[in-house]
C-alpha cells in the first residue's frame, strides 16, 4: 500500500511514461502523462503481459494489414458488442 513513507525506484523511463517501485511496499507507479495508475505487482505484471501480446499483434497487423492469426480466436472473443 502507497504511504508517505515510500521510497521510489525508477525502473525505467521514456518521453511519454515512466514506471517507479516503492522499495518499501512494493507498489508500481505507472505514470503517463497526466495519468497515474499506481499497481500492485500482479496487475503490473499482467499488464507487461497483455502488451507484449498487443506488440505482438500490432507489428504484424502493420506489415500484413491482416490479425495474427494465432491471436483471431481471441480477439473474435473479446470485441466490443
Amino acid at each position: 500500500m502507497l504511504s508517505r513513507l515510500c521510497k521510489p525506484y525508477l525502473l525505467a523511463s521514456s518521453g511519454s511514461c515512466e514506471f517507479w517501485i516503492c522499495t518499501d511496499c512494493r507498489t508500481i507507479t505507472m505514470n503517463l502523462g497526466s495519468i497515474t495508475l499506481r499497481l500492485q505487482e500482479e496487475h503490473f505484471k499482467n499488464i507487461a503481459d497483455t502488451m507484449q501480446i498487443a506488440i505482438h499483434q500490432f507489428m504484424h497487423y502493420k506489415t500484413s494489414h491482416t490479425p495474427c492469426p494465432e491471436f483471431a480466436a481471441s480477439n473474435e472473443q473479446h470485441k466490443p458488442n
